[in-house]
């Protein structure tokens, strides 16, 4: 939220409660000023300094003090300020070239410390799902891939599920798109809470969702998704929105690397075939590809 005001964001020798009241508007009290013309200021003496029109403050010991403006080439980022020099005496020109100095630093770690600061926000948009918050299909795909790597190498098996909710459309129709996003929402929500620290759920695209189980074999991934169906069938925000029709169900399908695919693409091909297995036999169900056979 941007406020146009100067707020303390470090500070050290000052009483917490007068740092958390020192906030100032741009061309407000002595940083104000600093920061407004982007001038550095040395005062010898607050109490008969024309330029500061104000008596020395009980907080301070001594009245001497330096305001240095913060700048990231042309631009005013903020303001240092430095009081009570440690030896009693007056701060001099020395002190203020050095503090100079030591504020071009602390610009330059400002700067960078914002822009990985950015850089993690915008890494978080490419790799998430805008409306669930859960991963996205592309950043999906890369883990997946990565996984069917490790378990190459170790060997160790990785399982994958596809979850879909059944009669979505029906929801849809009833209503429309925003009671359709709510669903989604609360859903994603849920398979957080349902799967191991360890898995990783993403939004593969309109209701259906992707859960990768690494080091899961598939016995033991069929017990994960098992839970996971009668959870949601359980889960009293899920079912409070879909009340009005049929219970909210969701149908699963299974497959394993390297037990039902030798390749990224295999492993979501069967999984999605499982999937449609599981719609066939009556939904709200799991069912395991194994083989070119479904269980």
């Amino acid at each position: 939220e941007f406020k146009n005001e100067l707020s303390v964001k470090a500070m050290k020798g000052i009483n917490r409660p007068i740092y958390e009241m020192f906030n100032l508007k741009p061309g407000e009290g002595i940083a104000g000023s600093v920061y407004q013309t982007g001038v550095p200021l040395l005062v010898q003496d607050l109490a008969h300094d024309p330029r500061v029109h104000q008596g020395a403050k009980p907080r301070y010991r001594t009245p001497s003090f330096l305001s240095v403006p913060l700048k990231l080439r042309n631009r005013t980022i903020g303001v240092i300020n430095l009081a009570d020099k440690i030896t009693g005496e007056v701060f001099s020109e020395e002190d203020l070239q050095l503090l100079q100095a030591i504020g071009s630093y602390i610009s330059i770690a400002i700067e960078r410390s914002e822009l990985y600061e950015k850089t993690e926000e915008l890494k978080r948009i490419s790799i998430t799902d805008a409306l669930t918050g859960l991963l996205n299909r592309r950043y999906f795909q890369e883990l997946l891939t990565e996984e069917i790597e490790r378990s190459r190498r170790h060997p160790i098996p990785v399982s994958l599920i596809i979850v879909d909710i059944d009669n979505f459309k029906g929801f849809n129709d009833t209503y429309g798109h925003l009671g359709g996003d709510e669903i989604l929402i609360l859903l994603g929500q849920a398979l957080r809470n349902y799967i191991r620290a360890i898995d990783v759920a993403a939004r593969y695209g309109g209701e259906e969702f992707t859960i990768i189980l690494p080091q899961t074999s598939k016995e033991d991934a069929r017990i994960i998704a098992e839970r996971l169906c009668k959870e949601i069938e359980r889960n009293e925000s899920l079912q409070k929105k879909y009340s009005d029709l049929a219970h909210l169900t969701v149908s699963v399908g299974l497959a394993t690397f390297p037990d039902d695919a030798e390749t990224f693409e295999e492993l979501i091909r069967n999984a999605d075939r499982a999937l449609y297995q599981a719609k066939l036999q009556g939904k709200n169900r799991v069912v395991t590809f194994s083989n070119g056979l479904f269980s």
